[in-house]
């Protein structure tokens, strides 16, 4: 299984590219970068501009396919570049991710076209995996400018995985912490001195 690492974002509520802003010492970016790696074939690294990331190694920087189209178009770049059929997609901005979750949701059985978990009542869109199969409905909400995720979910089938076993196997509930404001690294950053 690939990994797919989404970093194409405009950050408008961190006023800067998040992506780049250190924690424990290395790029949020980085930091994501090196934990796909170990637990994954391959990573992609979707970006609007791959100048601004030659520094992140070991990932294939690929730009999105369609500009200016969120996360969706960056899905739809990942799964179309990946030769694998299913991929583990992330965004860039969580890095309290656990290698051990990583594994868990790997080994799920393969019958679901997006399988995602759920976490204090919501689903966690970008820390799932996601089917090929999801291709040709994501093309068409492109091609509609339909680009909230939720959208394309209610036409594919998708699995979640319930709280109660996020819970009981992950019970380091930071797992899913992302970082959209400044105050998100700050607070972070002063309660584990990264």
């Amino acid at each position: 299984m690939n990994a797919i690492l989404l970093a194409g974002g405009k950050s408008r509520r961190f006023k800067e590219n998040k992506a780049i802003a250190k924690y424990n010492g290395e790029r949020l970016i980085e930091g994501i970068a090196n934990l796909l790696n170990k637990h994954f074939h391959q990573v992609y690294l979707v970006v609007d501009s791959k100048e601004k990331y030659t520094f992140v190694e070991n990932c294939i920087i690929i730009e999105d396919v369609i500009p200016n189209k969120g996360p969706v178009g960056g899905i739809y770049t990942g799964l179309l570049a990946s030769e694998e059929k299913y991929n583990y997609i992330m965004a860039c901005d969580m890095p309290l991710m656990s290698g051990r979750f990583l594994e868990y949701i790997k080994n799920w059985e393969q019958n679901f076209d997006v399988l995602l978990p759920k976490y204090n009542g919501y689903i966690e869109p970008l820390a799932g995996i996601y089917s090929k199969n999801c291709l040709p409905i994501i093309e068409k909400n492109l091609g509609d400018n339909k680009l909230s995720i939720r959208d394309f979910l209610k036409e594919v089938k998708m699995q979640l995985i319930d709280e109660s076993l996020i819970n009981r196997n992950f019970p380091n509930k930071n797992i899913f912490y992302n970082i959209n404001y400044q105050k998100d690294l700050e607070a972070l950053q002063l309660v584990n001195g990264g």
